[in-house]
């Protein structure tokens, strides 16, 4: 493995990182270079149509191997870590900006906005929008609370 991590920073970046058991797995296990030069494409590049066979191309393998020595490395096929990162990277920008889903969806790499929600909700097992004001209500009362505890203290 090189002494490159770039792919492993993006992974533990609360700005869209991914969740911790992910980054867990792939930071235990020894990933070779050609599949960590597609894991720094696929960080750098999620929001871009990345296919399997440019994906490989970049690993310098052929698809199946590529697909094969992925999933062993990683834990789970390159398509499917694609739309994982893609997923954290919406989660977070919900939660941190006022971009409308349909903004998000395409700035993720998405051309459906139902196809987005409808691959949000399984993976989260909440829309999109309903996450988005989950989090608001959040911080609404996480702020009415350190008002509160602000103006006990005086």
């Amino acid at each position: 493995m090189s002494s490159d991590s770039s792919w492993l920073e993006c992974l533990r970046q609360e700005e869209g990182g991914l969740d911790e058991r992910l980054f867990a797995f792939a930071s235990q296990n020894q990933i070779g270079e050609p599949i960590e030069r597609t894991l720094v494409v696929i960080c750098q590049c999620y929001g871009e149509k990345l296919s399997l066979s440019f994906l490989a191309k970049i690993a310098g393998l052929s698809n199946f191997h590529f697909c094969r020595v992925f999933q062993r490395q990683v834990g789970m096929s390159p398509i499917k870590f694609l739309a994982v990162v893609r997923m954290w990277r919406a989660k977070y920008l919900l939660e941190s900006t006022t971009l409308s889903v349909a903004e998000i969806t395409h700035q993720v790499g998405y051309g459906s906005v139902t196809t987005f929600t409808t691959r949000f909700s399984a993976m989260f097992g909440v829309a999109p929008g309903q996450l988005r004001r989950q989090h608001t209500r959040k911080l609404q009362q996480a702020t009415g609370s350190a008002v509160v505890a602000s103006q006990a203290e005086i």
